[in-house]
């Protein structure tokens, strides 16, 4: 996939009359995805951006345009994905399964070789349980609550959530509660009531 931007708020800039985008021939990455003692994951979600400017000049941009495509892991932990360009240096990774930390986007990935070779070895890590009931004021339990681990309104689709049950009861598997997290909140919000949110403290009992 391939994205060409004009800027048409550019003083003196005129749309070409004619225009040839050239698209690459796709090109497959993979690896494996497994847990810190080795053990592949299966059912994980590799969530793939690859998406950078050509830096072509300020009124006319080409560049690849793959934005949180999800690809799954098998039952061996490995996962491909058939349309990548050549050019992985915009690549950035994240990673989902309801039994690890999610959905935060890895610091340090394999080498680009390693992708293009589909050896690339991802690792995700065990996480902080949270569970927990939501109720009115008057002490009823409210089911169909969408619960974020994330502020509302971060403008990304891949945060973690899980919705309460008919008793107000929701839980995460694996939350990411370091002191060097940038502010652990949880977010609640539901038809008919202001949204609710609660900052996690690491020190808090799971």
């Amino acid at each position: 996939p391939r994205v060409i931007s004009w800027r048409l708020d550019q003083p003196n800039f005129k749309l070409p009359a004619h225009f040839k985008l050239e698209m690459e021939k796709a090109h497959s990455i993979g690896g494996v995805v497994q847990n810190e003692r080795g053990k592949p994951i299966e059912s994980a979600n590799v969530v793939l951006i690859i998406r950078g400017s050509s830096m072509g000049g300020m009124v006319e941009e080409v560049f690849d345009d793959i934005w949180e495509e999800r690809v799954k892991t098998d039952n061996e932990g490995r996962w491909h994905f058939d349309e990548a360009p050549s050019n992985l240096n915009s690549l950035s990774i994240s990673l989902e399964h309801p039994d690890y930390v999610s959905n935060e986007n890895l610091s340090e990935i394999p080498p680009h070789e390693a992708f293009q070779r589909r050896t690339a070895v991802l690792i995700m890590k065990k996480g902080v349980p949270c569970k927990g009931d939501v109720t009115d004021e008057a002490g009823r339990p409210i089911s169909g609550v969408t619960v974020t681990f994330g502020e509302s309104g971060s403008g990304s689709i891949s945060f973690p959530s899980v919705s309460t049950d008919q008793k107000g009861h929701f839980e995460f598997k694996a939350l990411q509660l370091e002191e060097e997290c940038l502010k652990p909140i949880i977010t609640f919000t539901a038809n008919d009531f202001a949204p609710e949110t609660l900052e996690l403290q690491p020190s808090m009992e799971p």
